[in-house]
């Protein structure tokens, strides 16, 4: 494993190249994080792609979960084909090899690009800069169509996130109603189960942190499962930061 650098490279440039190299050790703990005042001047000065993406990785698939562009209109569940001529697989695994993870092991990796946020700033940090994003997109009927889209500013984000927010369109509001109500059950259940049938139960278990929480729940859990004969448990990790 070696870096390679040229006189002159700029901060982000360097930045992308240790992120590369430091992926390479392939341990989950061993970040190339940031300097605090490139973070800075990004969102001060940065312009990024304006849509919040969920992504789906077998096969490898992107949506619209917000549009935070100034038309700020764009339904949610849109598929996205291409942004500026790469295909959401090529830039998937244009970004892959920048992530660290434990081996080949990648749901570290993806937590990266599962968080719609986090995608505008992968993109910008170690892709391109544009100014302008042509995106491909996918009718419900499955016919492709394109649009352009200008990059947007933080403020200009989050000007346009409540401007969507604010939209009476069915669509939106049932979208974002069902993601905020989800968000809120997130922060006061991280740690829960329901029962998807008779026989099918979903364990949800967002953080390992608080371990009051995690043993109250989780023993009277595999009891309750016992006793009722569950034949197939779902466990569902997401690990949402935290010491």
């Amino acid at each position: 494993i070696y870096l390679e650098l040229t006189p002159g490279l700029q901060l982000q440039d360097f930045y992308r190249k240790v992120s590369a190299l430091v992926a390479q050790v392939k341990c989950q703990h061993t970040i190339a994080t940031p300097p605090d005042h490139l973070i800075y001047k990004m969102q001060k000065k940065g312009r990024f792609f304006p849509l919040r993406i969920f992504r789906d990785f077998d096969p490898v698939r992107a949506y619209v979960a917000f549009d935070f562009s100034n038309e700020a209109s764009l339904p949610p569940n849109t598929e996205i084909y291409s942004i500026n001529g790469k295909s959401i697989l090529s830039i998937y695994n244009e970004l892959l090899p920048y992530f660290p993870s434990d081996g080949e092991i990648r749901s570290n990796k993806h937590s990266r690009l599962q968080v719609g946020v986090d995608f505008q700033f992968w993109y910008y940090l170690l892709m391109e800069r544009p100014n302008d994003f042509l995106v491909e997109l996918v009718r419900n009927d499955g016919e492709i169509y394109t649009k352009n889209y200008q990059a947007v500013s933080f403020k200009q984000w989050m000007r346009n996130y409540r401007k969507y927010l604010s939209q009476r369109g069915p669509t939106i509001r049932k979208y974002t109603d069902y993601y905020a109500d989800k968000e809120i059950l997130d922060r006061k259940e991280p740690i829960r189960y329901e029962y998807l049938s008779d026989s099918v139960v979903l364990l949800t278990v967002l953080n390992f942190n608080d371990f009051d929480k995690f043993d109250s729940v989780i023993p009277g859990a595999f009891k309750n499962f016992a006793e009722k004969k569950v034949k197939h448990l779902i466990i569902d990790v997401r690990y949402n930061g935290g010491g």
